[in-house]
């Protein structure tokens, strides 16, 4: 049995490492698995160690775990799970002048987990294809010891700059002033809490809505209906866990959404901006418990039929296992 060696970096958040640790631990019947948690000591850990087998880089931010860790090129088949960038869409000089370097390092490979960042990477970053895979997360497990409460609507998002907090700020708004008895709940953590909170006191909802930082993603079960606003490069986590907690999406257009939720059977789906439409179907569910049962009944069964952790570890074991690496200089297709 070969060895893959797992680099998990600390700025891992909660939801990833959720949706991480089923994968490692299905990885673990196909491999002889090495968790290595990333500290100071494995600083240019590449230019000082001789590794054989294939290497899995997990970390939130993968450009500076690249940059840490010295991958500068490797003839190893070395991946790199994608969960956030700050790559920027390139003018077409920039492209060209790319067009003679490598973005990515040789030997290494991007996991996309989502449609959007694929499509970033491929048409956007100049990303050779070769050097991108594009694989689903699977479902997280986690206890659904749900609390008897009123009605309760909520989201799961790092408070961070490329989540979309505003329109998840304006939607609370709008049903605290539309159904007074609606509970609202913010549920994450991160460098905005502060002003999220504020936010919300300015728009006069402190009462129906509460930003909660937490770092429990088993917060979400406390929820009726998951609001689902994605922004930049995001990777459907909110989902897993809605579905792992068996609560019933109501989502913005994005696209893959489709893969996750059926609208009308499953869940909803409503056009990108639309809060209106988006509160008054919550307000619908609200007022109808039987639907919101056997909706998120389905959703979680669909989900658990798609992402189960025995079906996309699979997926996940034939790129690391059958890898034919190629180390030479990649030729970009024309623009």
């Amino acid at each position: 049995m070969s060895t893959l060696r797992c680099f998990l970096f600390s700025d891992l958040l909660p939801e990833e490492r959720a949706c991480v640790e089923p994968c490692l631990e299905e990885l673990g019947n196909s491999f002889k698995v090495q968790r290595i948690e990333v500290t100071e000591y494995h600083k240019s850990f590449f230019t000082k160690q001789i590794v054989d087998g294939p290497c899995w880089i997990l970390a939130h931010d993968w450009q500076k775990a690249l940059q840490f860790l010295k991958i500068k090129r490797s003839a190893l088949p070395i991946f790199v799970s994608v969960f956030s960038t700050n790559l920027r869409k390139t003018t077409l000089i920039e492209t060209w002048i790319k067009s003679f370097q490598n973005v990515v390092p040789q030997g290494v490979r991007l996991i996309s987990h989502s449609p959007m960042s694929l499509r970033f990477f491929k048409d956007l970053a100049g990303i050779p294809e070769i050097q991108i895979e594009s694989l689903p997360l699977p479902l997280p497990h986690f206890s659904q010891d749900r609390k008897n409460h009123k009605f309760t609507v909520g989201t799961y998002s790092s408070f961070r700059l490329e989540n979309n907090l505003h329109f998840v700020a304006t939607l609370a708004h709008y049903l605290s002033k539309k159904d007074p008895d609606c509970c609202f709940r913010i549920f994450g953590f991160g460098p905005l809490y502060q002003h999220l909170n504020q936010l919300i006191d300015t728009l006069g909802v402190s009462k129906q809505v509460t930003v909660i930082e937490t770092m429990e993603v088993s917060d979400v079960a406390e929820l009726d209906v998951l609001v689902y606003v994605p922004h930049r490069n995001d990777h459907f986590i909110p989902l897993l866990l809605a579905a792992s907690a068996q609560v019933v999406p109501v989502c913005v257009d994005t696209p893959g959404i489709n893969d996750y939720v059926v609208d009308s059977q499953s869940g909803f789906i409503v056009p990108q901006e639309d809060t209106k439409t988006m509160a008054e179907l919550i307000l619908s569910l609200k007022q109808h418990p039987l639907l919101r049962k056997e909706l998120s009944k389905r959703f979680s069964q669909q989900v658990q039929n798609s992402f189960n952790k025995n079906k996309v570890c699979s997926e996940y074991a034939k790129l690391f296992g059958g890898v034919q690496y190629q180390t030479k200089n990649y030729v970009r297709r024309a623009l």
